[in-house]
């Protein structure tokens, strides 16, 4: 879906067959649910970044991801919008951008019905 979300402004038919492929899924598996075992209230974050990792225009690449029970539920990767002057930069911008995911990820949380409290 991620890659796939890529194209929308400019879909060919192969691109077009994919995305209906992935409705129908989504379609057929409505009913499926998630279940995680192991710590399911505790919501986890990483984030990195590279600095100048593209020599063209010296624009650092971020990303993060969230899990939760140990598997991944939320995750970025991107290039910064600024030119960090040094990796230390580039890694507190990675990690503003990161939460700023988590304060939406406990909003999102908060208000699931019967989720344990805690998170």
């Amino acid at each position: 879906v991620s890659r796939l979300s890529s194209y929308t402004s400019n879909l060919s038919n192969a691109h077009w067959k994919a995305m209906t492929r992935v409705l129908h899924y989504l379609r057929y598996s409505r009913d499926y649910r998630l279940h995680y075992d192991r710590h399911p209230a505790v919501i986890e974050g990483y984030s990195d970044a590279n600095w100048i990792s593209d020599i063209k225009d010296f624009r650092s690449k971020s990303g993060y991801v969230f899990t939760l029970g140990g598997a991944a539920i939320s995750w970025k990767s991107s290039k910064q919008t600024v030119i960090a002057k040094s990796t230390m930069e580039s890694e507190f911008i990675a990690l503003d951008k990161c939460g700023e995911e988590a304060e939406w990820l406990c909003q999102f949380v908060e208000d699931i019905p019967m989720w344990p409290n805690g998170h």
